[in-house]
């Protein structure tokens, strides 16, 4: 018997069709959609108050980090972003890098028994506005993951400075920002996270095709505080994960770890 996980008094349902028919839309290796318990009767597809549904378990069920998607990193809600703010896939400006830090307390928040360490197969947010299909996909989409040693929400993953095991997880590719909803990738590369020092992230694109706009995708953003420092261009090339985020901004998008 395989269980549905939640956090949140350790409940947990019975993955019966009366409780997940038509709300999770593939069952194999694990749901390809996530969806969030209202700690009541229902899952709905954004945020939630109550128990959070944290991962996909077989056999035993419990909170402790095992393979399956992790929800609400950074605190998720529905309030969406601007539409010049510097978020994945935002095109106000035809190219980005954006650097996130995400402290282990945090991701404990979400996943217990993370400071034990866990491997991070993927990565998802929710992208809230679609954009027409002459803007897409992104070019050279690329996305990174280290440590940041005695990172706080505020530090600017982007720079070197106390960055170890930085691994490009998502090799350069093009990336379709037409589509709306849980956007989740899987990497090329996983990464290995120690479960006590920060975590970094790390997004990069090259120009997108047809100009910018300002009605251009948005995301579901974070409730909890913390910087994203990003550089963006509208002019030709692409921004390498490698490369320096010099501005800043107190919007984050929440996001989904992958565990394999």
């Amino acid at each position: 018997m395989s269980y549905l996980t939640f956090k949140g008094g350790n409940t947990h349902k019975p993955d019966t069709l009366a409780n997940i028919n038509d709300t999770i839309p593939s069952l194999s290796g694990g749901p390809s959609g996530m969806w969030d318990f209202d700690g009541t009767t229902s899952m709905l597809p954004t945020g939630e108050t109550d128990a959070k549904f944290i991962g996909w378990n077989y056999g035993l069920t419990g909170v402790s980090a095992s393979s399956g998607y992790y929800d609400g990193i950074l605190g998720s809600s529905t309030s969406n972003s601007g539409n010049t703010t510097a978020v994945p896939g935002n095109i106000y400006y035809r190219r980005h890098i954006l650097g996130y830090t995400i402290t282990a307390a945090s991701i404990g928040n979400v996943i217990s028994g993370a400071a034990s360490g866990f491997t991070i197969n993927g990565l998802g947010w929710y992208q809230s506005r679609t954009v027409s299909s002459s803007y897409s996909p992104l070019p050279n989409f690329a996305i990174a993951m280290c440590h940041m040693v005695g990172g706080t929400a505020n530090t600017n993953s982007t720079s070197t400075t106390n960055r170890a095991d930085f691994t490009t997880v998502l090799n350069q590719s093009n990336f379709d920002i037409v589509a709306t909803g849980k956007r989740r990738v899987s990497f090329n590369t996983n990464f290995n996270y120690n479960g006590t020092d920060a975590l970094g992230i790390i997004f990069a694109w090259g120009q997108c095709p047809t100009n910018w706009t300002s009605n251009g995708p948005l995301c579901y953003v974070a409730t909890t505080s913390g910087l994203v420092f990003y550089s963006r261009t509208d002019g030709s090339g692409t921004y390498l994960v490698t490369n320096s985020g010099n501005s800043s901004t107190g919007t984050r998008p929440y996001f989904e770890l992958s565990l394999a």
